[in-house]
């Protein structure tokens, strides 16, 4: 069991039947009463992020969650295929799990992955991936207003906003926790 005082940002812990991950953490001591702890925490089965308050005496089941190094194969509609890169053990998982970032994976690619049991419960992408522009709307030469965006789709499928001057062909960074476009690589 682990207290509500031991739940610090990355801390995982099971919770109203689900597997949680605290976000955000903040002890509160008001003037008046006793001190509680106000968390932000995602489940990691549904991607829900919720806010909860608990009293600092409050006790929660811990979990041991193993991290491991996983590639990504290919995807097929809804399912995602992954595979160990030690034991070369294949694992189907529900594309909405991991939210957004599954459209900035390509295949091949080397991602790591959170286990609790057999079951994938989180994965995580690199901050920056760096991914060919495989259609844009040609910029329209004198069109310079600043911050003008438009629509550009990746090699993944992914459609982001980029500046007008990126074309087809283009490499891009792109910042995998917002979907933003960073800057354009040369190579």
């Amino acid at each position: 069991m682990i207290s509500a005082n031991d739940l610090k940002p990355g801390v995982v812990f099971e919770y109203k039947d689900s597997i949680w991950k605290v976000l955000e953490y903040a002890h509160i001591k008001p003037g008046k009463g006793p001190a509680f702890v106000r968390l932000k925490i995602k489940d990691m089965r549904s991607g829900a992020i919720i806010e909860e308050t608990s009293r600092t005496d409050a006790k929660f089941q811990d979990v041991r969650v193993e991290g491991k190094e996983l590639q990504y194969l290919f995807g097929d509609g809804d399912m995602l295929t992954l595979m160990d890169t030690v034991t070369y053990e294949q694992f189907e998982v529900v594309r909405d799990v991991f939210g957004g970032i599954s459209k900035f994976i390509r295949e091949g690619e080397t991602v790591k992955g959170e286990f609790y049991g057999n079951e994938i419960i989180n994965i995580e992408l690199p901050i920056t991936v760096v991914l060919e522009v495989t259609e844009a709307e040609p910029g329209i030469r004198g069109d310079t207003v600043s911050n003008t965006t438009k629509p550009a789709t990746l090699e993944t499928g992914a459609v982001v906003r980029v500046p007008l001057f990126v074309n087809t062909g283009e490499k891009v960074k792109i910042d995998t926790r917002s979907g933003e476009y960073l800057e354009r690589v040369r190579n």
